[in-house]
């Protein structure tokens, strides 16, 4: 067999298993294939802004799947968030845009927020993740800001109605996944 790419003779069982015990136990030797360079530890602070912003879009994208799935089950329901003509989830729940792949779009914010959430408390537990793992997290926010940039997009322009999930009016404003200071706009 191999070990370290070099060729070794084995005569006996005792022989090979006491190789490799040596070679298990070598302290020279590097514990991993990666290398220092390709693995990267976040800060604390990174792990906190993933973790409140994740828990925020999680709760955000929770109501509106909740709501979603009350307005098919009875389609005179008024979503809680549906304040004024201006101001409704019901009328952009309704509309293509709403169901981009087929299937409500809050479905992909939860998944998507709750990836946030895990690599928060991956990052908060001291883990040391690769350098593709970060690079594949850039990429997924990045896509996930743009989509909800051409949402926001299709909202204000094409549609006509904002969906504001954060302004739920069958519950107190202190369990909102948004922070207060956003009321100014009612």
């Amino acid at each position: 067999f191999f070990l370290d790419g070099e060729p070794v003779q084995v005569t006996s069982a005792e022989d090979f298993l006491a190789q490799i015990d040596a070679a298990v136990n070598d302290e020279s030797r590097p514990v991993s294939d990666a290398s220092p360079q390709s693995e990267k530890r976040a800060s604390p602070t990174t792990g906190w802004v993933l973790l409140v912003c994740g828990w925020i879009g999680l709760s955000a994208a929770f109501v509106l799947l909740v709501e979603k799935i009350r307005l098919v089950a009875d389609p005179a329901y008024v979503p809680s968030c549906s304040i004024s003509p201006l101001l409704s989830c019901g009328s952009v729940m309704s509309t293509p845009q709403a169901e981009l792949l087929g299937f409500p779009n809050p479905i992909l914010g939860v998944a998507g927020f709750a990836a946030l959430v895990t690599v928060a408390v991956t990052v908060l537990s001291g883990a040391r993740l690769p350098s593709w793992y970060w690079g594949g997290l850039t990429v997924g926010t990045g896509l996930g800001t743009v989509f909800v940039h051409w949402l926001i997009f299709q909202s204000l322009y094409r549609i006509g109605a904002l969906c504001p999930s954060w302004a739920n009016r069958r519950r107190p404003m202190a369990v909102t996944p948004a922070p207060n200071a956003l009321l100014w706009i009612e």
